[in-house]
């Protein structure tokens, strides 16, 4: 899994970006670090629920950047690895597929069913295909440029 992680620090630092102030992304959702989503996942260290705490102003140290980075990737690749074309894909394949449930969640990826597909038959081509016309839910620009690469790599 190290090497995965190696792939995905900076992948995810380059995607996201890093603020360690709290912020509202663009679906108006409290995070901080490296895309942490904080309404839903809070802080470890933080006690109560975390969709109704004020997050405004809060603000983290590097050190519990990275520990959040690292935490949230292991939750994403233990997400991923439950699916069916996990096993069958080169680690620059997994990073991709683990930057899609970073950014949806697993939930939202697991509803790319032609696409999960593709990919388990090791139709890259047509799977990068799919994600680029699969209109509203795949990151657009520099972000999607880059998945795809990685799906064709």
């Amino acid at each position: 899994m190290s090497d995965l992680m190696d792939i995905l620090m900076p992948l995810e630092r380059r995607n996201e970006g890093s603020r360690l102030v709290a912020y509202k992304d663009t679906k108006g959702n409290w995070t901080i670090g490296v895309g942490h989503n904080l309404a839903a996942r809070g802080l470890p260290w933080v006690a109560g629920d975390p969709s109704e705490t004020d997050w405004g102003g809060y603000t983290i140290n590097e050190a519990q950047e990275h520990n959040l980075l690292l935490a949230d990737l292991a939750e994403s690749i233990r997400d991923s690895s439950g699916l069916e074309c996990w096993n069958s894909l080169s680690d620059r394949r997994k990073a991709a597929i683990v930057d899609m449930c970073f950014s949806m969640g697993i939930n939202k990826l697991k509803t790319f069913g032609v696409f999960l597909a593709y990919m388990d038959a090791g139709r890259y081509e047509a799977a990068s295909e799919d994600r680029t016309h699969t209109s509203g839910e795949w990151q657009v620009g520099v972000r999607g440029d880059v998945i795809r690469k990685m799906i064709l790599a």
